[in-house]
């Protein structure tokens, strides 16, 4: 069987989560887990700039962050790299505000089993790359619609411009408020 390698970054203060955490990772023989733990976000954003993850495992209780804080900083700082948030706390607002600020997943400690945590990383992983092909497509999609000679709007299913080119703008001496919203 194919043993696939995965880089896991731990950014837990708590040393018996940690160890759990170890633990859980040592007793999974489907793949090769690359864990290594640090205990502050500074730590952490800092360790990324040397070493590639395919997944961060995130404590929202650091001595250095606290909170939703900790998700939109390390997000801020390393947008390609899924989180998957563990807290103490089964908050569902959190969750979904820790999800609209990036987090791939939000795992409560004490209701984390071992085919749980493993899941939701490989899940994680998986959504990371999709979205991360999603802005690849965007971002060529831009590239051509703002330098292409051609003139080209967006439209919306009713055909009325929610966006206009630069060659279009240029040709027609207009500003882009002036066709936005007309069918």
């Amino acid at each position: 069987m194919y043993k696939t390698s995965i880089h896991v970054l731990l950014v837990e203060d708590s040393p018996s989560d940690a160890s759990l955490f170890c633990r859980i990772f040592s007793l999974s023989h489907q793949d090769d887990w690359q864990l290594i733990q640090v205990e502050r976000l500074e730590d952490a954003i800092e360790l990324c700039q040397d070493v590639r993850f395919d997944v961060v495992l995130l404590d929202l209780s650091l001595p250095d962050s606290d909170g939703l804080d900790t998700v939109i900083d390390f997000h801020r700082a390393e947008p390609d790299i899924p989180i998957v948030v563990l807290t103490g706390s089964d908050d569902e607002e959190l969750a979904l505000q820790a999800l609209s600020e990036g987090a791939q997943d939000y795992l409560v400690k004490d209701q984390i089993t071992s085919q749980l945590l493993i899941r939701a990383i490989r899940y994680a992983i998986e959504r990371g790359q999709l979205f991360k092909q999603l802005k690849d497509s965007e971002r060529r999609f831009r590239a051509i619609f703002d330098q292409t000679f051609q003139f080209m709007a967006l439209l919306t299913p009713d055909g009325i411009i929610i966006e206009i080119n630069q060659t279009a703008l240029e040709f027609s001496g207009a500003k882009p408020e002036d066709f936005v919203g007309l069918l």
